[in-house]
């Protein structure tokens, strides 16, 4: 049985639903921050700071 939406619903959800998200700033003593690099398109090679997506009935301590 597939349990996954058809492309084009997904697409119009995703759309039409908030997506909650958390990011960190993460600092060590001299200041500097923690930064990586994405190496997947479409934002291949731009800085970003750790985080990510909450799910649904994911608590914000759950989701670091």
């Amino acid at each position: 049985m597939n349990k996954r939406l058809e492309r084009e619903l997904f697409k119009t959800i995703v759309e039409h639903t908030p997506l909650i998200s958390i990011d960190l700033i993460i600092r060590n003593d001299k200041g500097e921050a923690l930064l990586g690099q994405r190496l997947n398109r479409p934002a291949q090679n731009y800085w970003f700071v750790p985080g990510g997506r909450i799910y649904k009935d994911e608590s914000f301590r759950g989701c670091i």
